[in-house]
């Protein structure tokens, strides 16, 4: 590694020892390096290259964190980073104060004071080190200023961020990271149910101002507002295109909203959207996606393209998770059967049946298709979790 061979000519000192020791410290190994001449034999040199290693990491600890679980969640963060036997370079101990760091600003500490200590571990030249943390007060929100917002009211923006700000209706939160981000993805997604498909945030910035209060500010570019315009079909055979434009429920001129678009078409609290419909129908391996095809000016027009399928029949009903109730008690609420045609709707009524008998805990009460696309069945698999009522229920 030191790039130094018996029987090469070298001048000492001089840029091959220079070289050498440039290698050995850049494996980081070693906190000390020399290369040392023992004696000369006319123009022969005898050398001993003489190194102090780094010691080893026996483990860390913290002081000043008074809770056993903060205790477990920063153990957790160091994980990969602190490892027992390696060497505790600049770059890991760096890396080290990162992850604290980063864990007291996302609970609110955004001041909180770590000092590094390297104590002598057991082990002949290892160490312990030990991270003492003043965490100190959690610091909140003074202000959240927006700027660039022309067609929403800057009250509207600020009620859409889980941060607040200190104001009349609602209290100062603390400033956490992951929120923030949460807030600015609600703020982009609320433009683009209005139509303005190209909003962006131009700018993000966040400071402690000098009483040590955080203080945000956001610029937002809103771009124009985008409309529904013509509405294509494609592949579709159980409903014809004006149809399924009825169904729809969105006509040409209606400002674009993205978030309406893909309820109507994946998912709805009614159950009326596109896919419900199909797959009530037995259309369990129907697929619809939307593509832009066009944008003229502001207006979109869209192509719609289904891949309908074909019809599923439910091979097997399996019953899990039941160990005191009865599995006939269950199948005779069920009103997917063996042999019949899938239907979303009735696997929807047979999970609201299977709650009603009070037996097992609603919320645990999961459904997992099967699907079989070779044969075009599905196994339609229910899993319960016996509430502790303590009943043994023999039901007939």
């Amino acid at each position: 590694m030191a790039g130094l061979r018996i029987g090469d000519r070298i001048r000492m000192p001089g840029p091959e020892t220079t070289k050498a020791l440039k290698n050995l410290i850049r494996l980081g190994l070693f906190s000390d390096v020399q290369i040392i001449r023992e004696k000369s034999i006319g123009d022969i040199a005898f050398l001993e290259i003489a190194v102090k290693e780094q010691s080893r990491l026996s483990g860390h600890g913290f002081r000043g964190v008074p809770k056993s679980s903060m205790r477990d969640d920063l153990n957790t963060a160091l994980a990969g980073i602190l490892i027992p036997g390696t060497i505790l370079s600049d770059n890991k101990q760096a890396e080290a104060l990162d992850a604290i760091q980063k864990y007291y600003l996302e609970k609110g500490f955004a001041n909180a004071g770590i000092v590094v200590l390297k104590e002598p571990g057991k082990a002949e030249n290892t160490l312990r080190v030990v991270f003492e943390i003043n965490q100190g007060k959690k610091v909140k929100v003074q202000d959240i200023a927006i700027s660039g917002n022309a067609q929403v009211k800057t009250g509207k923006l600020l009620k859409l961020l889980p941060t607040k700000a200190k104001r009349k209706f609602w209290k100062s939160s603390k400033f956490l990271p992951a929120e923030w981000a949460d807030g600015k993805n609600a703020l982009l997604q609320y433009y683009r149910t209005r139509g303005f498909l190209d909003a962006k945030i131009t700018a993000d910035t966040a400071f402690q101002n000098a009483a040590g209060d955080w203080e945000l500010r956001l610029r937002l570019e809103e771009g124009q507002r985008y409309y529904f315009g013509n509405i294509a079909w494609s592949g579709n055979s159980k409903y014809d295109d004006k149809q399924l434009t009825q169904l729809l429920g969105i006509k040409s001129g209606e400002v674009y909203n993205a978030e309406k678009l893909e309820q109507r078409l994946h998912f709805s609290q009614t159950g009326d959207d596109l896919s419900s419909l199909y797959m009530d129908d037995g259309y369990l391996f129907f697929q619809i996606s939307p593509d832009i095809s066009d944008i003229r000016g502001d207006t979109v027009d869209l192509e719609i393209r289904l891949n309908e399928g074909p019809i599923a029949i439910v091979d097997k009903v399996i019953i899990k998770g039941n160990e005191r109730t009865k599995e006939h008690v269950i199948r005779r609420e069920l009103f997917t059967k063996p042999g019949e045609q899938f239907s979303r709707a009735n696997v929807i009524r047979s999970q609201r049946q299977i709650a009603s008998l009070g037996y097992f805990n609603p919320e645990k009460i999961s459904i997992n298709p099967v699907v079989n696309p070779e044969h075009g069945t599905v196994d339609v698999e229910y899993t319960v979790e016996e509430s502790n009522s303590g009943q043994q229920l023999e039901l007939s």
